[in-house]
């Protein structure tokens, strides 16, 4: 079980040595038990409260957009997302019946002496079913350093400006 030197003179010349072996006086401190007992306890609660602090801090950083449609999908119809987010920049209606919608959401980010103004593009690409129904969208970002009216939002994307 618990090893305890024989010699006490030993485990005084070299304390660094026996300190996980040597018994405390009072008895409160077996091999480190005091410490690893505390260790048991407070660990998983340090690691539960920052986790939790972490899924908070994502949370805040979500967008009053994404925040509405992640919570829309599947039950949203036409006119409710109209309401929320305004008329779409472009909207079209595929062969299967299914409408798209196209959101552009702008905003100027100002220069200082680390960074260039330019602008954020936010595109929001929004599919309804046949009935009107939101069943899914996407989201893509982009920054234009140095633009501040950039004349498409994302690479690739739908220009309504041509």
């Amino acid at each position: 079980m618990f090893v305890i030197p024989s010699d006490r003179a030993a485990t005084l010349r070299y304390p660094q040595v026996f300190k996980a072996l040597y018994i405390d006086i009072d008895g409160e401190e077996i091999c480190g038990l005091k410490s690893w007992r505390w260790a048991v306890i407070h660990l998983p609660r340090g690691i539960y409260f920052s986790a939790l602090t972490m899924m908070a801090g994502c949370g805040l950083f979500v967008s009053e957009e994404t925040g509405y449609l992640m919570s829309a999908r599947n039950h949203a119809t036409q006119a409710e997302v109209m309401e929320k987010l305004g008329k779409p920049i472009e909207s079209t209606e595929t062969a299967t019946g299914n409408f798209i919608w196209i959101y552009h959401v702008r905003a100027l980010q100002p220069g200082n002496y680390r960074t260039a103004p330019g602008a954020w593009c936010d595109e929001y690409t929004l599919v309804f079913d046949n009935q009107g129904t939101l069943r899914d969208w996407t989201h893509r970002s982009y920054f234009h350093g140095g633009e501040t009216m950039p004349t498409y939002c994302v690479p690739d994307g739908i220009n309504p400006n041509p």
